[in-house]
């Protein structure tokens, strides 16, 4: 994946530049990602996203496919996708972790999240 124009690899510490294109692309991918927002009768999905709060120098991203059941005693279900370009611990079925320059670019990794999430959601959509 390129970011201000330049190569990026595993672990490698991105410019100030490529940060700024890295939190944009990632807002991008947001917009796209929310389109599997969804509410029926009985739940409802919203794709949200944080950032960290010393996103100047990380390039960590997470999104989280929450879905809340219509049943007032606040029950959901999450999968929570985490974007990074360092190796990241993660040990729960519903937790996924993308390596941002394993990806050609942004479309790569946006096919990559829909290929994990997509079988989540119509697991868990009633």
């Amino acid at each position: 994946m390129e970011l201000d124009g330049k190569e990026i690899k595993e672990n490698e510490q991105l410019t100030d530049a490529q940060l700024a294109d890295l939190h944009k692309q990632y807002e991008a991918l947001w917009d796209k990602l929310k389109k599997d927002n969804y509410r029926t009768e009985h739940q409802f999905m919203e794709v949200l996203y944080e950032e960290p709060d010393n996103s100047q120098n990380y390039e960590a991203a997470f999104f989280t496919y929450q879905i809340r059941k219509d049943t007032g005693d606040n029950q959901f279900d999450q999968l929570t996708i985490t974007l990074n370009n360092k190796p990241t611990f993660h040990d729960q079925p519903d937790e996924f972790v993308f390596e941002i320059s394993d990806y050609a670019d942004m479309n790569a990794l946006h096919k990559a999240i829909e290929e994990k999430a997509q079988p989540w959601i119509k697991a868990h959509k009633r």
